[in-house]
C-alpha cells in the first residue's frame, strides 16, 4: 500500500516576498500539521514551501495559499528544491525576532488596506459633497431668480400706487367741481324763487 505521506516543493509565484507571505505559510503548515520549511527564492523572485505531510493536507494548504492577495500561481515538484546560497533553519530567539517582523507587516498590510477603504470612502464623501454644492448653486439660482421676480413686482407695485394716487387727486379734483356746482344750483334757485315772488306779486296789482 502507497504511502499517503509525500515531501514535495511548492513554488508559488506572484507579489509574495516582504508581505508577510512565509508568516502566513508557517501558520498554515502547523494548522494543518506540516513539517518543512518556507523560504525566499531571491534569484526567481518567488517563495517555494518545502514540505512533508499527507498528500489531502498539502492538496487543502495549496487551496488556500491560492487564495491569498498576490498569489498568481502555484506549481508542484516533488524535487526537494533547497535553497541557494545555503541558509540557517532559523528557530528560538532569532525565530521569533523573525516572527515578529512577519506579524508586523501584516499590520502594515492590514493598515495600508483600511487607509485604502478610508480614502474610498472620503471620496465617496467628496462627491456626496459636490452633489450637496450643486443642489446648494441651483437654490441659490431659483432664490436669485424670486428675488428679480420681487423686484419686479415690487415696481409693479409702485407705479400701481402713483397710478392709484392720480385718480385719488382726479376725484378730488371731480368732488371740487361738483361742490361748486351744487353751491351754483343752490344760488340759482334762490333766485329763481325770489323772480317767482315778484312775479306773483306783478301778477296781482
Amino acid at each position: 500500500m502507497l504511502s499517503k505521506v509525500k515531501q514535495l516543493t511548492l513554488v508559488i509565484e506572484g507579489d509574495v516576498q516582504y508581505v508577510g507571505f512565509r508568516n502566513y505559510i508557517e501558520n498554515l503548515a502547523n494548522k494543518y500539521d506540516l513539517a518543512g520549511f518556507v523560504y525566499n527564492d531571491y534569484n526567481e523572485r518567488n517563495v517555494k514551501f518545502v514540505c512533508e505531510g499527507e498528500i489531502s493536507k498539502i492538496e487543502r494548504i495549496s487551496e488556500e495559499i491560492s487564495k491569498y492577495p498576490g498569489v498568481k500561481k502555484i506549481s508542484f515538484s516533488e524535487k526537494i528544491l533547497l535553497p541557494k546560497p545555503v541558509g540557517r533553519v532559523v528557530g528560538g530567539v532569532e525565530k521569533d525576532i523573525f516572527d515578529r517582523l512577519d506579524l508586523g507587516v501584516d499590520r502594515l498590510g492590514s493598515i495600508d488596506s483600511k487607509l485604502g477603504s478610508i480614502n474610498t470612502h472620503l471620496a465617496s464623501v467628496d462627491m456626496k459633497l459636490g452633489n450637496v454644492d450643486a443642489k446648494l448653486s441651483s437654490v441659490d439660482n431659483h432664490l436669485a431668480s424670486v428675488d428679480e421676480q420681487m423686484k419686479s413686482m415690487d415696481m409693479r407695485l409702485a407705479s400701481v400706487d402713483e397710478h392709484l394716487a392720480s385718480v385719488d387727486t382726479r376725484l378730488d379734483s371731480v368732488n371740487t367741481r361738483l361742490d361748486s356746482i351744487d353751491g351754483t344750483l343752490k344760488e340759482n334757485t334762490g333766485l329763481l324763487r325770489d323772480i317767482k315772488d315778484l312775479l306773483k306779486i306783478i301778477a296781482e296789482k
